[in-house]
């Protein structure tokens, strides 16, 4: 289904102009210990510090400690990667604090500590915009962390290999490979070992690159705003069957409200901890409007960062339509997560919610607007901290008798 289908289907759709343009990659890396790895619960900021040095190690040529009067920053891949600016004379989206990076992290989501010699962990990349087309460097630098080490002792690793999740991701409703239901899920919202392995064989796209081999595999790895569209198409019809499907390809015999069509429902499960702010403050209750904005803000900006587009949407209308959306149960908790900024020489806390959410919209048209958006928020997660892997999102149907209310 492309933007006019659903402009058709719907015309009370609120059209978005630019969005077409967006371009999301995502991998599943596969590191091997070479020796004992000793990792915090949560890996994200053990991933992300020693990565982000590594990347410097391998890309910067001129070794200068403030990359905003170095001369090269401009074709430098660190800086663009890692110190990303907003272009010279930039007069939209002057409210962002940080111009947001074009890549996320996903870490493991296990909370086992210690990785002998000859085990494999798996994580995964995001690449978003123009940063797709640095995937070599983060494969250099990954295998430069390797020979540095990682972790408490800095055990060393080596990269084993990089699979492209983009068959998988939009032949199972785009839910990214590591993403589970509840009930694999221990109190912290994490993943054990064993479900991680089980999916992830499951997993498995086309290889990208071949650790033993130091051997880089050309794929078409991207995923267009065409593939999103197309994979909300296909969750929609497990959300109100035969009628989703007629509803979503246009239909005219059908209408989108009436006695017939149960109100849908959807559920979102919030992987990792999610950091959604609103109004000056993060919020522990996550309702529609509140997670659409952070999306809204998250995707408009890599969209204009990092695609040099700017996303032409009535901001208003779409936001007084989430509004609409209603927060029917929801079993989410807050979980505190402390990490160590180098940069800043001080402990920061980044704690946020997991768990899970449903959602119960008003008609399917609300369905139709909303859902391609959730499924994007997938790859690029949402709120605050989504490089260290924060915020990751998986969306699916609900039926609404399973829910309480």
């Amino acid at each position: 289904m492309n933007t006019c289908d659903y402009e058709s289907a719907f015309p009370e759709t609120i059209p978005a102009r630019g969005i077409e343009g967006f371009r999301v990659a995502r991998y599943e890396f596969v590191i091997e210990a070479l020796e004992t790895l000793s990792l915090p619960d949560y890996k994200g900021s053990t991933l992300r510090g020693g990565f982000g040095a590594a990347f410097r190690n391998v890309s910067c040529s001129a070794r200068k400690s403030d990359c905003r009067t170095c001369v090269l920053k401009p074709a430098c891949p660190y800086a663009y990667v890692f110190e990303t600016a907003p272009p010279e004379g930039s007069e939209v989206l002057k409210k962002f604090e940080h111009v947001p990076h074009p890549f996320v992290l996903e870490p493991p989501q296990t909370r086992k500590r210690e990785f002998a010699p000859g085990e494999e962990i798996p994580f995964g990349l995001v690449l978003i915009g123009r940063g797709i087309e640095f995937l070599p460097y983060f494969i250099v630098a990954f295998q430069e962390f390797g020979r540095t080490g990682i972790g408490r002792g800095r055990g060393r690793f080596r990269l084993a290999r990089i699979y492209s999740t983009i068959g998988r991701s939009l032949n199972s409703l785009a839910s990214p490979p590591l993403a589970a239901a509840v009930d694999d899920r221990d109190e912290s919202g994490s993943l054990s070992s064993t479900t991680i392995e089980r999916r992830l064989d499951a997993a498995h796209g086309p290889l990208i690159f071949d650790g033993q081999e130091n051997k880089v595999y050309t794929r078409d790895t991207v995923i267009s705003w065409d593939d999103i569209q197309e994979t909300a198409t296909a969750l929609l019809t497990h959300i109100s069957g035969d009628t989703g499907r007629q509803l979503a390809h246009g239909d005219p015999t059908i209408s989108n409200s009436g006695p017939h069509v149960m109100a849908p429902r959807v559920m979102v499960v919030f992987q990792t901890m999610t950091r959604l702010k609103f109004q000056g403050g993060f919020e522990d209750r996550p309702e529609f409007h509140i997670l659409v904005r952070s999306l809204l803000r998250r995707i408009s900006s890599l969209l204009y960062f990092h695609h040099e587009t700017r996303l032409d949407i009535d901001f208003r209308g779409f936001i007084s339509r989430a509004e609409g959306v209603h927060l029917v149960a929801h079993d989410t908790h807050w979980v505190d997560w402390e990490r160590y900024s180098s940069r800043q020489d001080a402990r920061m806390k980044l704690g946020g919610i997991v768990g899970t959410a449903v959602y119960e919209f008003k008609d399917m048209g609300s369905v139709v607007l909303f859902l391609p958006w959730l499924v994007l928020g997938q790859y690029v997660h949402a709120g605050k901290g989504a490089t260290f892997g924060l915020g990751q999102l998986a969306v699916m149907s609900h039926s609404p008798q399973a829910a309480n209310g």
